[in-house]
């Protein structure tokens, strides 16, 4: 196509025909195929920005669990890191971290963000898909940085339904070690902690509660906070 008016219009005609469709992922499908190759600045910004935000909706409707965060971060890694485009960036992001944003404003489920949560026997492929992984690859930028917040307080939250407490403790070690050195996160590393021992003090055999305490006090930092 020659990149004019007539080609907008081509686009403009293409999207009003397969936005309708009401199978997801036959719609992102095309969606991402229109997409691929047209320009997001000039007189195209408008119409790319359009696009995106439908694929964004479309990954959002996905079924399967994985399919759509995998989708969702596509997305968010795929819009421009420009000034026009943070608002669909920020949606997608938080979208994939399974927090509430347009179009649905679902409330996060803690019981599937506990199972999300660090075990000793997670593959690091498997990490990168969870709460934490995905907090992990946020741009480090505002807004960017309140979502990172904003994750690790929802991961500490999520603990609180881990019902075997060994388990509990590693997570929220596992969360504390994530933000270490993150001064501006002081005071969830100092929560993560707390809630470390409380879970360490619910074991309720000696020898289990003794290993998991010092377990603890070889992560504790020696300094007067704590």
């Amino acid at each position: 196509f020659t990149r004019g008016v007539e080609t907008i219009d081509i686009f403009e005609l293409a999207f009003d025909l397969v936005n309708p469709l009401e199978d997801p992922s036959e719609r992102l499908g095309l969606l991402s195929s229109l997409v691929t190759g047209m320009p997001c600045t000039g007189p195209f910004k408008a119409l790319y920005t359009t696009y995106m935000e439908a694929s964004i909706i479309a990954a959002d409707a996905l079924k399967a669990h994985n399919h759509r965060t995998t989708e969702l971060l596509r997305l968010a890694r795929a819009l421009p890191a420009t000034e026009e485009f943070v608002e669909a960036r920020v949606c997608a992001w938080r979208l994939a971290l399974g927090m509430p944003d347009r179009p649905r404003f679902e409330e996060p489920s803690l019981e599937r963000l506990a199972n999300e949560l660090p075990k000793s026997n997670d593959y690091s492929f498997y990490k990168s898909y969870t709460l934490l992984g995905i907090a992990a690859q946020l741009p480090t930028n505002p807004p960017f940085t309140d979502i990172y917040r904003e994750a690790i307080a929802l991961a500490i939250d999520a603990s609180a339904v881990v019902r075997e407490p060994y388990y509990k403790k590693y997570a929220l070690i596992s969360i504390a070690k994530e933000i270490e050195g993150k001064s501006e996160l002081e005071d969830l590393y100092v929560s993560a902690f707390e809630r470390a021992l409380k879970a360490s003090m619910e074991l309720k055999d000696d020898f289990a509660r003794e290993h998991a305490l010092v377990e603890l006090l070889h992560e504790v930092p020696v300094r007067p906070l704590f």
